[in-house]
């Protein structure tokens, strides 16, 4: 009797801990996969980025080159709401998903972004140092959301050779 009672205990420490161990299996592969999304979602707000500031530089380029005083040309508006306007839709769609995904820290840096990307097209048709403002803002706000997914290593301190 006594035998069967500590087999039978046995047995349900088992399927107890293996329950345990499956469901904590579980949650790592969906960690996992949350973090691959986050890379996918990070790298392709990096690309969008990137065209955005390059149309934006662009843009900037040509009204600096207008004379002094003079309102924008009016061609140079329009193609500056539809050159800028899909990076910009882009940008705002995966800084929602990278802050849904990511949680509390990445809430805060994505809306950093946003805010940053948002601040920048009102520059891009004006002459002055401003431009370059507001995009060494977006490029730190960028490099901020990135550090947090990937932050850089510690560097290990190598300790001096015991001498005995």
């Amino acid at each position: 009797m006594g035998t069967a009672i500590v087999a039978g205990v046995f047995t349900l420490a088992g399927v107890i801990l293996g329950t345990a161990l499956e469901w904590l299996r579980g949650n790592a592969d969906r960690r996992r996969a949350d973090a691959r999304e986050l890379a996918d979602l990070i790298a392709q707000l990096r690309d969008a980025v990137g065209t955005f500031r390059s149309f934006g530089s662009v843009l900037h380029t040509w009204s600096e080159a207008a004379v002094p005083g003079d309102a924008p040309q009016p061609g140079l508006v329009k193609a500056a709401l539809e050159t800028t306007g899909p990076p910009m839709d882009a940008i705002t769609a995966l800084t929602r998903r990278i802050a849904v995904t990511g949680g509390g820290r990445y809430e805060a840096a994505a809306a950093g972004v946003r805010r940053a990307m948002e601040a920048l097209p009102p520059h891009m048709l004006k002459s002055g140092p401003g431009y370059a403002e507001r995009d060494g803002e977006l490029v730190a706000a960028l490099d901020a959301l990135c550090l947090i997914f990937d932050p850089p290593a510690r560097p290990r301190r190598i300790r001096p050779a015991r001498v005995t």
